[in-house]
This record gives structure tokens, C-alpha cells and sequence, in this order.
């Protein structure tokens, strides 16, 4: 087994598409956690995420959350998707938002104290709903740079987690030869 503590520079040096595909093949039990600076926080719900979209993944903008709350930096990641994409519920949960924000459509989902949020996006559902894994929250809208979509996900007032993290726990590295 490859030491963990190693993929932060492996996918610095081999770009984001390799890191999604070592963090896709992690064990169900690894236990989530979200980043912000240099503290890690535990994460409101143990239950693994789904991705929202049936597409390929293609990331144009990482998760890179800003050093203090106030500052700037990406606070969910930006993804390449095409236009009218459906976009489904990565959890279980009960929609908290469903409107056009600062001239944009977003949806927001709190998902057992996770807040998932998707922008721009044209809502299928209505605020108050309960929706499970899986079902249409709504399809990618115009109006979003870098990439089409935001996906983010909220743990706390002011604390955010990559949501690729809720959907692949902690990443290991498996020699290319291992099933």
C-alpha cells in the first residue's frame, strides 16, 4: 500500500482527472473530514455522497478554500458540464432553497446538516421537498465562469468541504496491477 499523505503532490503534478480517479476507488469505511486552512473538521453526516450528474467529470476550478472565512478562494468546485445536464441529489435531503440568487438560479439542499448547493441551475423541485439519492433536483443552466456548473458543500456557518471528499471519502493509492 502507497502512503496517503502523498496524493496532495501527486495530483498537484499530474492534474485533478488523476486524482479523481484514485479518490473513486476508496473504501467505503473511510471516515470524511473537510479542509479549511489547516484545520480539519468533522463532517455532520457519515453518509457517502453519490455525484449529482451522470457525465464524465471534468473540474475547471478545485475546491480551494480560503485561509480565513472572509478571504477569497473556490468554496465548492467548478465543474465543465454541458448545458441542460440533469442534476441529481448526491443524499438524501430536504430542499432549503430553490430560486434565482444574485441574478443567478441556485438550489440548495441540506442533506442530514450537509448543505449542498448548485448554481447556476434550473430547479425541478420546490423548497420544503424531501428528494432521495438520486432523484432530479433540476438541469445546468447558463451563467456560470469558470465551467457550468458550482457544486459546493457546506458543513457550518462559515466551513466548507470539497464535495468530491463526501462522495469519495479519503483517497488511497493502489498499485496500477491490484484489482
Amino acid at each position: 500500500m502507497y502512503a496517503t499523505h502523498l496524493l496532495p503532490s501527486l495530483c498537484r503534478a499530474l492534474g485533478t482527472a488523476v486524482c479523481v480517479f484514485f479518490a473513486l476507488n476508496t473504501p467505503a469505511s473511510s471516515p470524511l473530514s473537510a479542509s479549511q486552512g489547516s484545520e480539519a473538521f468533522p463532517l455532520a453526516s457519515p453518509t457517502r455522497w453519490s455525484l449529482p450528474f451522470s457525465s464524465p467529470i471534468v473540474v475547471v476550478d478545485p475546491f480551494r478554500p480560503p485561509p480565513r472565512p472572509w478571504e477569497s478562494g473556490n468554496r465548492g468546485i467548478d465543474l465543465d458540464l454541458p448545458l441542460g445536464s440533469p442534476i441529481y441529489a448526491p443524499a438524501p435531503g430536504r430542499v432549503l432553497y430553490a430560486g434565482v440568487l444574485a441574478g443567478r438560479p441556485v438550489l440548495s439542499l441540506d442533506c442530514n446538516g450537509v448543505h449542498a448547493t448548485f448554481e447556476p441551475l434550473d430547479s425541478s423541485v420546490h423548497v420544503g421537498q424531501y428528494v432521495e439519492r438520486g432523484d432530479l433536483l433540476g438541469t445546468v443552466a447558463a451563467g456560470h465562469s469558470p465551467g457550468t456548473l458550482h457544486w459546493g458543500a457546506k458543513i457550518s456557518r462559515d466551513q466548507y468541504a470539497d464535495p468530491l471528499r463526501l462522495v469519495v471519502g479519503s483517497p488511497h493509492l493502489k498499485r496500477w496491477d491490484e484489482p
